[in-house]
C-alpha cells in the first residue's frame, strides 16, 4: 500500500509552510499586541484557499479531503495559535455542520462565501453556566409563526467579532435532554436588525442626555459641570453613520423587501 503523498498535496504544504515562514511568523508579535489578524495575512489566506479546505469543490472549496487539511494544519500549527485557530474554528465546527448535514439550499446559500472567506464561520454553544456539560445549555429556540427565535447568551466563541454565519446551539426540547437540543444557522447579515439598533440606541441616549440637562437647569449649558459635553456627545449619534431619518428609511425598505410589498 502506498502511503506517500500526491505530488499536489506536496506542493500544497510547501506553499503554506513558505507562506507562514515568510508571512505569518514575522508578525507574530504584532498579532498578540494588536489582538488582531492583520488584513495582508486574512486577504492572503483567502486568495490560498484556506478558507475553503472543509469545504467541497462543487460548493468553491478546495475538495482536499481530510489528508489535505491534515497537512495544511500540520504547517499552520507552526505559527501564531491565534491564526490557527481562526482558520481551524472556521474550516471545522465553523462549517463542517453545513457541509456535512445541511441541506442543499443551505450549502448553496452559504458555503460559496464560507470557502472564499467573504463570511467566517463560528459555532456557538458555551455558555457561562454550560462548556464542556453540551446538555445543560439554556439558550431556547422557540417557533413562533414560520421562524424561530433564539433566546439566550454564550461566551467564549471563536471568531464570534469577525463571524458572519453561526451555527447556534439551542434547546427545542427540554424534556429530551442532549436529544432536544437543535443547530441552528445564523446569517449575521442582519442589516434590519442593525439599523432598528442604531436608531433606538441614538434616540435613547438622547432622551437621557437631554433630561440630565434639564435637571441642570442652565448650569448644564456650563463647562464647568460634563452635562453640556454628554448633551453635545449624545447629540451627535442621531446624525453620524446614518441619520436617524436614514435608519427608518432603511428598515422601511428592509421591510417591504421581506414581506414583498
Amino acid at each position: 500500500m502506498d502511503f506517500s503523498f500526491s505530488e499536489e498535496l506536496e506542493m500544497l504544504s510547501k506553499v503554506v509552510k513558505n507562506f507562514v515562514d515568510k508571512k505569518v511568523d514575522p508578525r507574530g508579535q504584532q498579532i498578540e499586541e494588536e489582538d488582531r489578524i492583520p488584513d495582508e495575512i486574512i486577504n492572503e489566506s483567502k486568495e490560498m484557499g484556506l478558507f475553503g479546505l472543509s469545504i467541497p469543490a462543487e460548493y468553491g472549496g478546495t475538495g482536499i479531503g481530510m489528508v489535505g487539511k491534515c497537512l495544511v494544519f500540520e504547517q499552520l500549527g507552526r505559527t501564531n495559535n491565534g491564526f490557527t485557530t481562526l482558520l481551524g474554528a472556521h474550516n471545522g465546527i465553523g462549517s463542517v455542520g453545513i457541509v456535512d448535514l445541511g441541506t442543499e439550499a443551505q450549502k448553496q446559500k452559504y458555503l460559496p462565501d464560507m470557502a472564499s472567506g467573504e463570511k467566517i464561520g463560528a459555532f456557538a454553544l458555551t455558555e457561562p453556566n454550560a462548556g464542556s456539560d453540551a446538555s445543560n445549555i439554556s439558550t431556547k429556540a422557540e417557533l413562533k409563526g414560520d421562524r424561530y427565535v433564539l433566546n439566550g447568551t454564550k461566551h467564549f466563541i471563536t471568531n464570534a467579532p469577525i463571524a458572519g454565519v453561526f451555527t447556534v446551539m439551542a434547546v427545542t426540547d427540554k424534556a429530551k435532554g442532549s436529544k432536544g437540543i437543535t443547530a441552528f444557522i445564523v446569517d449575521m447579515k442582519v442589516i434590519k436588525e442593525a439599523a432598528m439598533v442604531k436608531y433606538y440606541a441614538a434616540e435613547a441616549y438622547c432622551r437621557v442626555a437631554d433630561k440630565a440637562l434639564q435637571v441642570f437647569g442652565g448650569m448644564g449649558y456650563m463647562r464647568e459641570l460634563p452635562i453640556e459635553r454628554y448633551y453635545r456627545d449624545a447629540r451627535i449619534t442621531r446624525i453620524y453613520e446614518g441619520t436617524a431619518e436614514i435608519q427608518k428609511g432603511i428598515v422601511a425598505a428592509q421591510l417591504l423587501k421581506e414581506y414583498a410589498i
